[in-house]
């Protein structure tokens, strides 16, 4: 979003010094709709960006403690001991 509105202000920029000025206004207003726009949206994702739902590596860890839990069995995968569940112990 930021990029469009720099773009649209480069070309306003252009046109203005080639002495085009119904598309160097029409761009530089372009250019400040996208940059409001963009501000607004940084401005929310500021505020509840923060609320996101876990991501599959803290699903992976809650099933590993659930499987922690279940059985006492472990077998070591890359030098880390991983446990295992009671159903995949042969």
């Amino acid at each position: 979003m930021l990029s469009w509105a720099i773009t649209f202000l480069v070309i306003a920029l252009i046109a203005a010094v080639l002495g085009f000025g119904g598309i160097a206004g029409t761009a530089a207003g372009i250019a400040k709709i996208l940059f409001f726009v963009f501000l607004v949206l940084f401005v929310l994702s500021l505020l509840f960006g923060s609320r996101r739902t876990p991501g599959p590596q803290a699903a992976a860890r809650d099933t590993m403690r659930r499987w922690a839990g279940r059985s006492a069995d472990r077998c070591v995968k890359g030098g880390r001991a991983i446990p295992v569940p009671v159903e995949f112990v042969r």
